[in-house]
Order: C-alpha cells, then structure tokens, then sequence
C-alpha cells in the first residue's frame, strides 16, 4: 500500500490563472505517467500540464499519446521521478467480486482541510462488479469502489498490490442547484450509488508495447489452500497429537508404588508380627460328622 500511494500522483492542468483542473494519474516508469484523456485535453489548447509529486515539488510533463476514445494518456518528464513504478495484472485474470481498491486525489476531499490534504494519496475499496463495454467498444469493469471528481485517471488496484485498470468515470450527472441563498450553479450530482467505471488495463498495455515502453506484468497469485493460517493450524493439530501421544506412553509406562493392604481372616495384618497368628481369626477344627 506505501509502494502504491508512492506511485500515485496529481495532474494538473493550468487553464488560467484562477482556473486549476486536477485528476490523478500513476508512474509506469522512470518518465511516464498514465491519466485520463479527459484529464489532459486541455493540453491540445497549449495548456500546460504538471503532476504534483509533494506541495514544494511541481513537474511540467508532456503528452505522448493519448486516446479520445479510449479515454487514455501517457505522459513523459524529462526529469527521472524517483517514485517506484507500478506492476500490471491483466484484465483478463481478473474475476467477478475480486477486491480491488482505487486510489487518488478526490478534490472535494480537500475542502476545509490544510495544504498537506491536497498531496494525501486517498483510497478506497470495492469489488468487481461486472465486466462491460463502453460504446466505443473499450473493455471495463464496473466497480462499486467509490470514484469522484479528482479520482479520474488514478490506478486501481488489485488485492495484491497491482494495477488492473485506469478509474474514469462514475455514474454523474450535471444538474441545477440552488444554495440556501437563492444562488444557482451547475454541479455533478450521482444518478447511482455504488456504479463506477475503470478501463481494463489490457486497453493500455497494448499501447505501452506499440509506443516501446517497458512495464512488468505479474500473473494473479494461485490460489492454494496452503496458506500462512492453514499450515499454522496443522503444525499446532501435529504438536498436538505428538504431546498427547507422548502423555499417553508414560502414563501407560509408569511403575505403580507397592502397597500393603490391611488383612484380616487367616491372613496375617500389617499391625501383627510375623509369628504371631490371630487365634480369633482361625477356623475352629471340628471331627467329621457322619450326615444323618
């Protein structure tokens, strides 16, 4: 999770001097950066684009390439970010309810709060809610991760730490709101909670492979039931039943103290000397008698 939020960054786009447009975006090498289009398009006007590394570290980058319809961008710097770049999973791995977890810069997240907010990487979790089609035919996962305006661009996560998609969009919609002093202003507000959209990263990769862009790509871990918590539980049921055995050998084996009983009849007792007979105790010798 720190390696992650190190690869994850600010873009921003200069309109003007009181006009700032951000999203997020994540480090793919030494020089580039992967965003949205949407986030970047500005740059088409000559707009300068920057990402924000800490509140003292500001870079300009370029746009090498970018998609309309795919919704993507690379950008490149020519200063060498000293950021860990991310590792890649395909899509085509990823299933149905696998946890993932997206992280960027949200800009309302930074509202009321002090300047350190706005470089806080924020992340969020959901799962994999189904794998669609945009019109253009570009290959994404709906997700009920939480996205919002500023979260466009950044990466999503899978549980093990690498990036199955680019988070573009969520279910908004612009609408009329008037304030409590009669003020109206255009917003975005949800037309649907828990549906949001990232691109598969497939639709990235091939790009990285045309443009000769070097990535690792790591495979989905196998999924084997001898995991950590089960080999614990089977080194403690062995321990276990080699102690119980061990018990059960020595208790069998263990040699019984002699003990001397008190004996009455015509046996001689512990309180009596050996050569002394208790009369009382003696059968009486009677003659035989002949049976009438």
């Amino acid at each position: 999770t720190s390696e992650n939020m190190k690869s994850t960054v600010m873009v921003l786009v200069y309109c003007n001097e009181n006009d700032l447009e951000t999203g997020s975006g994540f480090i793919i090498s030494e020089n580039h950066i992967v965003t949205n289009e949407h986030v970047v398009s500005g740059a088409e006007f000559d707009l300068p684009v920057y990402i924000l590394l800490d509140n003292d570290e500001m870079i300009e980058v370029e746009v090498i390439w970018s998609s309309e319809v795919k919704d993507l961008a690379i950008l490149e710097t020519e200063k060498a970010l000293k950021r860990p770049a991310v590792q890649f999973t395909s899509s085509s791995e990823m299933e149905i309810r696998d946890r993932v977890y997206a992280m960027g810069f949200p800009s309302a997240a930074t509202e009321g709060m002090d300047s350190s907010a706005l470089t806080t990487v924020k992340t969020t979790e959901g799962i994999i809610s189904a794998k669609v089609y945009s019109e253009s035919d570009v290959a994404l996962f709906q997700t009920d991760t939480p996205l919002n305006p500023g979260n466009s661009g950044g990466p999503l996560f899978s549980d093990w730490g690498t990036v199955i998609g680019v988070n573009s969009s969520a279910s908004l919609a612009y609408g009329i709101i008037i304030d409590e002093y009669g003020q109206v202003s255009p917003e975005r507000i949800r037309k649907g909670d828990g549906i949001n959209w990232a691109i598969q990263v497939d639709e990235l990769l091939v790009e990285l492979d045309r443009l000769g862009i070097d990535y690792e790509l790591i495979p989905r871990p196998t999924d084997s039931p001898w995991n950590t918590l089960t080999i614990f539980l089977m080194i403690f049921a062995l321990s276990s039943f080699v102690l119980a055995l061990i018990a059960l050998i020595l208790l069998f084996n263990k040699k019984e103290k002699p003990r001397i009983k008190h004996l009455t009849g015509n046996y001689i007792t512990n309180n009596s000397p050996p050569d002394r007979m208790n009369q009382q105790q003696l059968p009486q010798h009677t003659p035989n008698k002949q049976l009438q």
